[in-house]
């Protein structure tokens, strides 16, 4: 930015919203990059006047006002020497860049301030608001490893003791895995499990068509864990993923969130954040609890869906971080996983991790599980527990070997 002919400092044009800074080299009244008289332009003489000491949040908001290009331009001589590069784009600067530009800029500014409030408020890996997008698209080195957590920031779900047990636990063999996987014979037509992987599906390409699987073992107690892997370019307009029971339909004609549109079936939709239950009847609420209206949950390619029967409640992790409940009243009925999908093509697959019966757990065990959160999972992996200096046995205790 610089001063115009009344010695006033100018920043970004209010008036075509195509300059980012007045400049006036040339000695004229107008601007030589918009050619807007520089009333027309942002007056910055007070803002020079505000203290040092100005927040972050105003600084962020001053400057998302302008293009993010204004605020690397303190001087006239920098400004100048970028004024040949944006002119080059398109007569009078308004070629398809700046066309670019000023679309970020403005979604950028209005959700400037649910970018810092998420930021702070959201550990999520996959988190939130406008412009924050995934690090890991495959949510993690592995579910287990990110899953348990030491503490709790502001804002997040604490982790069930039960869960976090039950994530400590080595996986289940691959068997055990094949007899919760995907049902073949309860299916959309349009679906078909794969002969060489079990624990996957694949949709074939049909047009206007919502297609449904369930799984093959119905849970009426225990806790239940289960890693979904769903990748995000393949999911569409209508990815959702839930329990139903039986009477649940599996195929619709049209693109719409099949699970969780009726009474029989409870779903999370990937896209649009919200958690379903007869949608008919009542309006879908917002999921993960803490979004606002302009923020945008971005759920990765791996997760895990929690069942808990004996509670009768449904939840999610992702990225190690508990969610909290989606759903609620689901004791005394018998629900199966279940997937809903639009996309041509799609793969997903679900890998059961473990279960817990609804009984009392040995002492042995909840001993263990002290044990393990003192030393930390980082240093069980690195093999510390030698450390001890305890007996095989013991060692082999801690280290789930009794389990392998």
């Amino acid at each position: 930015m610089s001063r115009d002919i009344h010695d006033l400092l100018r920043g970004c044009c209010l008036a075509c919203n195509e300059c980012p800074a007045f400049i006036c080299l040339s000695g004229r009244v107008l601007c030589d990059y918009c050619g807007c008289p520089p009333a027309r332009h942002k007056r910055e003489e007070e803002e020079e006047a505000e203290p040092t000491n100005k927040s972050a949040l105003s600084r962020l908001k001053t400057r998302t006002t302008c293009l993010s290009s204004s605020s690397s331009q303190p001087s006239v001589s920098s400004a100048a020497a970028s004024a040949p590069l944006r002119r080059s784009v398109g007569a009078g600067g308004r070629g398809r860049r700046d066309r670019r530009e000023r679309k970020g800029a403005g979604g950028q500014e209005k959700g400037v301030e649910g970018t810092l409030q998420s930021a702070r408020r959201h550990a999520m890996g996959g988190n939130v608001s406008r412009g924050i997008r995934h690090s890991h698209r495959d949510g993690g080195s592995g579910p287990r490893s990110q899953a348990v957590k030491g503490g709790v920031a502001p804002g997040e779900n604490k982790m069930p003791p039960r869960l976090e047990l039950l994530l400590d636990m080595p996986t289940v063999h691959r068997d055990t895995q094949n007899k919760h996987a995907w049902n073949s014979e309860d299916r959309s037509l349009n679906i078909f499990v794969k002969d060489d992987d079990k624990l996957t599906f694949h949709r074939h390409p049909v047009a206007q068509s919502t297609d449904c699987i369930r799984a093959k073992v119905g849970y009426e107690r225990g806790l239940h864990v289960f890693e979904l892997s769903w990748s995000t370019r393949q999911r569409g307009t209508h990815a959702v993923v839930g329990v139903a029971t039986q009477e649940a339909p599996l195929h619709s004609v049209g693109y719409q969130s099949l699970i969780g549109n009726n009474e029989h079936s409870w779903g999370w939709d990937l896209g649009r954040n919200k958690v379903y239950h007869d949608s008919k009847n009542q309006s879908g609420e917002t999921y993960p609890r803490q979004l606002t209206q302009d923020e945008t949950f971005v759920v990765p390619d791996k997760f895990l869906i929690v069942l808990d029967m004996d509670e009768g409640t449904l939840s999610f992790v992702v990225e190690g971080q508990f969610l909290g409940v989606a759903h609620r009243g689901l004791r005394g009925k018998k629900v199966y996983p279940i997937v809903s999908a639009v996309w041509g093509h799609c793969e997903i697959t679900m890998k059961y991790l473990g279960g817990l019966d609804p009984e009392p757990l040995p002492l042995m065990d909840l001993c263990r599980r002290v044990i393990r959160q003192q030393v930390g999972r980082p240093n069980i992996d690195q093999g510390r527990l030698d450390d001890l200096n305890l007996p095989k046995a013991i060692r082999d205790y801690l280290e789930y070997k009794d389990r392998r």
